[in-house]
């Protein structure tokens, strides 16, 4: 048994799949599929949109199990509303049974966002309008200068 194991690993590793014979080449649509950041200025938006309504019902679906039935969110939390669109992309639901598709997340989003009275009741959230609004935790940001200034 353990000549056997010896005469394997004395094989060389096999070339297509890196110098150590582990893992596989990156196929480049997995890798899409995890190019998920979205930054400040809203470049990494997925195509979609989403409105306080549609998100309204969504929250009462699937976020107020966790989150209960009224939930505000902090506004200083937040520089950036993109931000609190990619955390909702990223982190929830946290056992992500159901991954939420790109208009879920953009209706949550204008959900949170018409709670705490920084979007209207029928303004339509997309790529185009989410960094157009202004988060009031902006300014309690110290690092504000840094992601205007590049």
């Amino acid at each position: 048994m353990l000549c056997g194991l010896l005469v394997a690993c004395a094989h060389p590793p096999d070339s297509s799949h890196g110098p150590y014979g582990l893992g596989a080449p990156a196929d480049s649509r997995a890798v899409a599929a995890l190019n998920l950041d979205v930054a400040p200025d809203g470049s990494g938006l997925p195509a979609g949109s989403g409105t306080p309504k549609d998100g309204a019902a969504i929250f009462a679906a699937t976020c107020a199990r966790c989150h209960g039935e009224a939930l505000r969110l902090p506004p200083t939390r937040w520089p950036y509303a993109t931000t609190l669109f990619d955390y909702i992309r990223r982190a929830m639901p946290p056992d992500r049974r159901a991954p939420l598709r790109p208009s879920e997340v953009y209706a949550l989003t204008a959900f949170l966002l018409f709670a705490n009275d920084d979007v209207g009741r029928d303004d339509i959230i997309d790529a185009g309008t989410l960094p157009q609004v202004t988060m009031p935790g902006l300014k309690s940001f110290e690092l504000k200068a840094f992601f205007e200034n590049p």
